[in-house]
């Protein structure tokens, strides 16, 4: 099945958007709002604080309407420190591929939704002095949901604000889920 999609959306890359010269690429600053990731520290449970993002994405133009889009969002590493107890530092990324449905509101303004894949991955590092150091990982693939708003600046560049839904990044009931806000640019060539 991954197969077949990853066939279908090359061959779109391939055919629509390299006839209108529609491709992008762009790059996206935000926050990351983590879910499910309380630990128990010496103090009782702790919840690791949410770290900034950063997404890259090159994608391609179908229609007016319509484009697909292959993105890498790297999270900032979220540390718990628990001072002469030790540390625990958790890192995420995800590696998308998404429909992205645009509607726009005039020349300048645009809505748009995006729905896709994500392969989503995390890594958890426990430090505490005078013992060895434990790491965790954790993968899954999932859904990934977002509703923007983009402000086209001319016809190359557009800037373009977001909430995505990135789902789980693990399947045990404990590993984390994330949701985001970004603010970013997209360039066309």
């Amino acid at each position: 099945m991954k197969t077949r999609l990853l066939t279908a959306l090359c061959a779109a890359f391939s055919t629509s958007a390299l006839a209108d010269n529609n491709y992008y690429y762009g790059m996206d600053l935000g926050t990351t709002s983590l879910s499910n990731v309380t630990v128990s520290g010496p103090n009782g449970p702790a919840t690791f604080p949410n770290p900034g993002n950063v997404r890259f994405s090159f994608g391609g133009k179908l229609s007016d309407q319509f484009a697909l889009e292959a993105g890498y969002t790297i999270f900032g590493d979220s540390i718990l420190d628990f001072g002469s107890s030790g540390k625990v530092t958790f890192s995420l990324q995800s590696f998308q591929v998404a429909g992205i449905g645009m509607l726009p509101i005039n020349d300048h303004i645009g809505a748009f939704a995006r729905l896709g894949f994500a392969k989503n991955s995390a890594d958890a590092k426990t430090e505490i002095p005078g013992n060895p150091t434990s790491t965790y990982s954790a993968s899954n693939s999932g859904l990934i949901w977002g509703l923007g708003l983009q402000y086209k600046v001319n016809d190359r560049l557009s800037v373009r604000g977001e909430y995505a839904d990135y789902g789980k990044f693990g399947s045990h009931a404990a590993d984390p889920k994330a949701t985001a806000f970004t603010i970013g640019l997209t360039y066309g060539f």
